[in-house]
């Protein structure tokens, strides 16, 4: 088997995939203002780093590993959310559902990162086993995920923040966690 999985593309997409996982990890270390100036940054070169791997062929029939628990996911969720507060909630109004809806469809932040978080986090455990096959094949389970998934939650969550970070309320300038309750 050819060592694809020591790419340029791959181990940088590795690389940002653990970051991310990482950063969503130790939210709470961080300042809404701080939260949303990483976030920011961190997520569009997730992006990139991912569209720019080749998607591999499978090798195994078996399901690759998953370890993010609901426990997990739900951890992560409203840690995110607690930082944000009510500004964690935006209307999506790129949703497929939106088409069958009058009114906008409400969405969060917290939510639609932790959809990129259980992903990332599954492929990069799936990479510490250190065998090749299993590498490759949540890599490919990642990718396909996130052309049908996990890419979009991410772009929804994305405009939120920037947004966010854009806007010019003083309460981003506090270092303060509780700054959003202010809004």
């Amino acid at each position: 088997m050819e060592k694809t999985n020591y790419t340029k593309e791959n181990l940088e997409f590795l690389t940002v995939a653990a970051e991310t996982c990482k950063f969503f990890e130790q939210v709470e270390q961080n300042s809404p203002k701080e939260f949303l100036a990483i976030a920011t940054k961190l997520l569009p070169l997730l992006y990139y780093k991912t569209v720019v791997v080749p998607v591999p062929t499978t090798i195994s029939d078996e399901e690759t590993e998953r370890i993010v628990s609901e426990v997990d996911y739900e951890h992560i969720r409203n840690r995110i959310a607690d930082l944000l507060g009510e500004k964690d909630y935006f209307l999506d109004t790129m949703d497929a559902e939106m088409q069958f809806s009058d009114t906008p469809l409400a969405a969060t932040i917290s939510e639609n990162l932790s959809d990129v978080y259980q992903n990332l986090k599954d492929y990069v455990f799936c990479c510490q086993i250190g065998n090749d096959e299993v590498m490759n094949d949540a890599l490919a389970n990642c990718l396909a995920e996130f052309g049908n998934y996990w890419g979009d939650r991410l772009l929804a969550a994305l405009r939120a923040l920037h947004q966010l970070y854009y806007s010019e309320d003083e309460a981003l300038d506090n270092n303060d966690t509780d700054a959003f309750s202010e809004w």
